[in-house]
């Protein structure tokens, strides 16, 4: 019960920080034009790592890295998964380029 009331104060607190820095990085936007291609790709990131630990339970992996090598092992539901993601990028080997940028470094 700790960690799921931990969990939930965890969420609250990233949610209004989001918030927030949507905020500040509109203003950089809008009134001193900023480009914010950066923050954009680092949100995206950090919502992939994020969403890897919900499903996957893993520390330090997007979904696309983990994806292929369970699709590597053979599993059938992965390697439809490996598909999808990779037209979803546009790129035919996206989550083995993910792979080897996670686990070769």
């Amino acid at each position: 019960m700790r960690e799921f009331i931990l969990f939930l104060i965890a969420l609250v607190i990233t949610a209004g920080i989001f918030i927030i820095g949507l905020v500040i990085q509109t203003i950089r936007y809008l009134y001193l034009g900023y480009d914010l291609g950066g923050w954009y790709f680092a949100l995206a990131l950090s919502l992939d790592y994020l969403w890897a630990t919900l499903i996957y339970g893993t520390i330090g992996h997007t979904v696309s890295a983990i994806t292929y090598k369970k699709a590597l092992k053979g599993d059938k539901y992965h390697k439809l998964q490996m598909k999808a993601i990779n037209f979803l990028f546009r790129d035919d080997k996206h989550c083995e380029k993910a792979h080897e940028d996670e686990y070769n470094n």
